[in-house]
């Protein structure tokens, strides 16, 4: 009897796992964190204005502000901007693709720096994005409760 009750939960249970396995298993789906921005890790001690970084506006929109600052001998140039692009999520991939830009006050370098044909992919969740080249952008709130003293 007790051999026959085991049996009966260890089948219930290959049944169970085999259904998950059918469903996908452990795959999870990208996701962010609406309204935050997710802040390059090179960029974290500098001032906001001179961060790169990305926020989502939406479930499908968002914004990459951009800033370096190049100097040679005698000269010094700004690249400023903000490209607003649309997203999509595809499985555990978040792809951002151009819809506009806009040129910061500090910039330097002319209007025409941007493609229409930006975009950008990244393995994405609440916490991070990473993109292809293993370059990260933290969510700030992670940063501040789970690594404060990354980057700093």
């Amino acid at each position: 009897m007790k051999k026959a009750i085991l049996c009966m939960l260890l089948g219930v249970l290959v049944l169970f796992a085999l259904a998950g396995c059918a469903e996908g298993g452990n795959t999870k789906r990208a996701e962010v964190t609406l309204n935050k921005k997710y802040v390059f890790e090179d960029s974290i001690a500098l001032e906001e204005g001179e961060q790169n970084y990305y926020v989502f506006t939406d479930s499908d929109e968002g914004y990459y502000h951009f800033y370096a600052r190049y100097s040679s001998v005698g000269s010094e140039d700004i690249r400023d901007y903000t490209i607003y692009f649309k997203y999509y999520i595809a499985d555990d991939m978040l792809n951002c693709f151009f819809d506009s830009v806009v040129y910061g006050e500090k910039h330097t370098l002319g209007t025409d720096m941007v493609d229409s044909f930006w975009e950008n992919a990244f393995m994405a969740n609440e916490n991070y994005l990473m993109s292809m080249d293993r370059s990260y952008y933290f969510n700030v709130d992670f940063l501040e409760k789970e690594i404060p003293n990354f980057g700093k």
